[in-house]
């Protein structure tokens, strides 16, 4: 007989997107602040091969997903126990998806595993099924004694209460689903293009600075892409620094307030104000004529970057109201 505690039947992603997402909240962060959390942590899951050759330091916290698969999905093993299982769950842990793994493990059981296992949830205890106090749940000794002496028991024959339905009102499934490995958080999305947009900043600050002695220029068009490229560069250095921020927040006891966000909201905003002007400028300098061909294209291309940056700081959640 093997009596196994807190064995989680889903992907350790989904695990740590659920225990992240639960810290934060419980600690007063927004909900916008938290889905961005678990995007930066979705992204660094995409990136293990690249992580594991320690050219990224990490926080140690998430130092076990690159020993570990991230996307493996314990459940998968499940199947494979041919001994009777004891599944003892916190019906209010904040790590651990209890209610997911309750219904996981409960139909792989019934449908193929041992007949002499069980799944028992104990609704008000936490990780490790210990209480707030750190002490172990009521029940629990009782629970493991009275299940090793009787292995007549079956499952759907609770040795304590298998309701899990409504067991914790203050636990949200911060879990990514099904799709445990988004396409759209990973990093080989996202490095590139925020690489694509501070080279594009970049460039588009030095010209804007040679327009500015081009007699040919109108003065706003030069202005603008500079006051731009100034603007964008700045919101992707706050958006990186946010992401930093959160990805350690919850290991390290940060917040809930992120010191420079509200900075970095207004400079969000006002990127994309001035992105917007940078196409009207730049169909201002296409209707002027009198403009080189290869600066219509490159005003255009770098205007087409800060529109793109628009988009990518919205899906952050960094465009709007401070995180």
């Amino acid at each position: 007989m093997q009596p196994e505690l807190g064995c989680s039947a889903v992907p350790f992603a989904m695990q740590e997107a659920w225990g992240i997402g639960n810290e934060l909240a419980g600690r007063g962060y927004s909900e916008r602040a938290v889905a961005t959390a678990i995007k930066a942590t979705q992204m660094l899951y995409s990136a293990r091969g690249f992580l594991s050759s320690g050219t990224i330091p990490l926080n140690e916290m998430y130092f076990w997903f690159i020993h570990l698969d991230p996307y493996a999905d314990p459940a998968d093993d499940l199947h494979r126990i041919d001994e009777p299982v004891l599944l003892v769950l916190g019906g209010a842990d904040g790590t651990t998806p209890s209610a997911e793994t309750f219904k996981v493990t409960r139909d792989i059981i019934g449908a193929g595993g041992h007949p002499d296992s069980q799944v028992v949830v104990f609704p008000g205890a936490g990780h490790v099924t210990q209480t707030e106090t750190g002490e172990l749940s009521p029940g629990l000794a009782d629970t493991l004694v009275t299940w090793v002496n009787s292995p007549s028991i079956r499952v759907g024959d609770p040795i304590t209460s298998e309701r899990v339905d409504g067991f914790s009102d203050e636990l949200v499934w911060h879990g990514t689903g099904e799709q445990v490995r988004p396409w759209h958080v990973s990093a080989g999305l996202h490095l590139p293009i925020l690489a694509l947009l501070v080279v594009a900043s970049v460039a588009g600050l030095v010209i804007g600075v040679m327009l500015a002695f081009n007699r040919r220029t109108p003065a706003f068009a030069h202005l603008v892409l500079t006051g731009a490229s100034v603007v964008n560069l700045l919101s992707l250095m706050g958006l990186i620094v946010t992401l930093g921020y959160l990805l350690v927040a919850d290991a390290d006891g940060l917040g809930p307030e992120i010191p420079f966000a509200a900075p970095v909201s207004v400079l969000a905003i006002t990127s994309a104000l001035l992105s917007v002007g940078m196409v009207f400028s730049w169909a201002r300098l296409i209707q002027s004529g009198n403009q080189r061909r290869g600066v219509l294209v490159f005003y255009g291309v770098v205007a087409a970057a800060a529109i793109a940056q628009i988009g990518m700081n919205a899906y952050w959640n960094i465009l709007g109201p401070a995180l």
